[in-house]
């Protein structure tokens, strides 16, 4: 029994490090894109922000789709394979909790056109692993509605950081909106020092 207990958290640990690589990956890579597309320009992103948003594609993704978003994310570079593993990895990364120097806080939520049909597993997979909001919307016919209503969600997520990410006032040619914002404050291990900065 204590064999058993130490082989899963071995397997845990091996796990949480193997989705540390495959995000290592998936962000050079993304990085890479970024910044070739903007030479000449900074380049700021969350690479698991963008991970998490599409580990809730992955979560209901089956066949092509599933091995794409797994090669896409780094999972099959790393031989980081199985579904319920990967997933059980996104969980313990999401609910890694702030330290006294760091809040992090990370909302998830999910809007489908009203009409299209969500399978249950798929609910709870969003439940029990991102903790996402699963709502459903008629972006058609209430776009503007919906677009302030998701820049409303971001702004409070963000605590005001981000504005919102959808126009507002027309129609919106959506079925399927995956969200995820993370609001990160925490201090340097060695401070920045404002007068080794210039404008450029």
């Amino acid at each position: 029994l204590v064999f058993l207990a130490l082989l899963a958290l071995v397997s845990s640990e091996t796990d949480d490090a193997l989705l540390a690589k495959a995000h290592n990956h998936f962000a050079v890579r993304l990085l890479k894109q970024l910044a070739a597309e903007n030479p000449s320009s900074n380049v700021f992103f969350s690479p698991t922000s963008i991970a998490a948003a599409f580990g809730m594609a992955y979560a209901g993704a089956g066949g092509s789709s599933e091995a794409e978003l797994a090669s896409v994310l780094g999972h099959t570079e790393v031989g980081f394979t199985g579904k319920s593993r990967v997933l059980d990895a996104y969980k313990h990364l999401l609910e890694l909790a702030s330290s006294p120097n760091v809040t992090l806080e990370v909302a998830n939520m999910v809007l489908a056109q009203n009409n299209f049909q969500i399978a249950e597993s798929y609910r709870q997979q969003l439940r029990d692993v991102f903790d996402a909001e699963l709502r459903s919307a008629d972006f058609a016919n209430e776009g503007p509605r919906v677009a302030a209503e998701v820049n409303a969600w971001v702004r409070e997520k963000t605590r005001g950081k981000i504005e919102g990410i959808l126009p507002e006032g027309q129609p919106l040619d959506i079925i399927l909106f995956i969200l995820n914002a993370v609001y990160f404050k925490g201090k340097w291990v060695t401070p920045f020092d404002p007068t080794k900065t210039e404008d450029r």
